[in-house]
């Protein structure tokens, strides 16, 4: 292709709308790091552009720029790649339709579940009867598992519900979701990076009796899953922001210096998603760091995880430990 180092890419939305772009080192990496788990990993840049007084955007494939004078100021233009525009979208900088063509894309090829191998379920008798129909062991699940799960794909009369959904792939179920996980740090007035991590969690049971606390294992800050909204899936970074907000009770923006995307793949497990072990799954995750404030930061934090029904399941406590981290730019 003349004028470009790099290759046309249709970047096709949820909607049927889709997008001519540019994209140059492109590369698709498949980890496998236990046996029958597959990770799927894009690299690659975007050409995007300003035009004046409005935001970044992709630029479209059929405008002819000399590749040699795109990165001059004049042009306006710059290869990004998506972690970069992820970020500068949340921030308001780039448009957020357009990041959402190329979330979809991201992936879209390594996806086993789709639209058209996706199960409606009615009640939640049906989804018993679907378990037993598939050969799901239930006997080791808690006793209001099966409950929760029918309240995740409970979404034809929710306008917010969690973004999971259940398929039959080549005969086998599979969950789908969407999921967010964040590393958050802060500057310590020592000058030393401080992350927040879980370090004790107590669980209830169904009675809300606390059980003794244990020790987390997690090395992560928080995790999240997305949400569909009207209809839509969340985007990543707002799923990231309202984490912050549900599990450490952040409101105030000002407590938040800066939000990072730094990654995002697919993973396909051969079973265990939370509690539903025997199903197979598969998550398209999305990893931010988020820096806060300083002079607002809380010694420590306190999580409370609730089931689909709102009932107290898990406290989790967060405190902060010495990291080697970049500072936020």
């Amino acid at each position: 292709m003349t004028g470009y180092e790099g290759e046309i890419v249709t970047l096709e939305g949820i909607d049927g709308s889709f997008f001519d772009a540019v994209r140059k080192g492109y590369e698709l990496i498949v980890n496998s790091p236990r046996p029958g788990e597959t990770i799927f990993k894009t690299l690659g840049e975007y050409a995007v552009h300003q035009p004046p007084g409005e935001l970044w955007q992709l630029l479209p494939a059929e405008q002819s720029f000399d590749v040699q004078k795109f990165d001059e100021p004049a042009y306006y233009g710059r290869w990004a790649t998506a972690e970069t525009l992820r970020t500068s979208a949340g921030e308001g900088m780039f448009l957020s339709d357009q990041m959402d063509l190329i979330e979809v894309t991201l992936v879209q090829s390594q996806r086993v579940t789709n639209q058209g191998n996706e199960l409606i379920i009615a009640s939640e008798g049906e989804l018993r009867s679907l378990l037993h129909d598939y050969h799901v062991p239930t006997d080791q699940w808690g006793t209001s598992n099966t409950h929760d799960l029918y309240r995740y794909l409970e979404h034809s009369e929710k306008s917010n519900t969690e973004n999971v959904t259940l398929h039959s792939v080549a005969g086998e179920l599979w969950l789908a979701t969407a999921q967010t996980m964040l590393i958050v740090y802060h500057k310590a007035p020592d000058g030393s990076t401080q992350k927040l991590r879980e370090t004790w969690k107590t669980h209830y049971d169904t009675q809300g009796n606390p059980q003794p606390p244990v020790k987390s294992t997690i090395r992560s800050s928080i995790g999240e899953t997305g949400r569909v909204i009207d209809g839509r899936p969340e985007r990543p970074f707002d799923t990231a922001r309202r984490g912050l907000y549900e599990e450490l009770g952040i409101e105030d923006d000002s407590e938040i210096l800066q939000i990072i995307s730094t990654d995002s793949l697919l993973r396909l497990k051969p079973r265990g998603h939370h509690r539903f072990g025997p199903i197979k799954a598969e998550d398209h995750t999305h990893y931010f760091t988020a820096w806060l404030n300083p002079q607002t930061v809380r010694p420590e934090y306190i999580n409370e995880e609730r089931d689909a029904s709102g009932r107290l399941h898990t406290k989790i406590k967060l405190e902060w430990f010495a990291e080697l981290a970049e500072s936020p730019a």
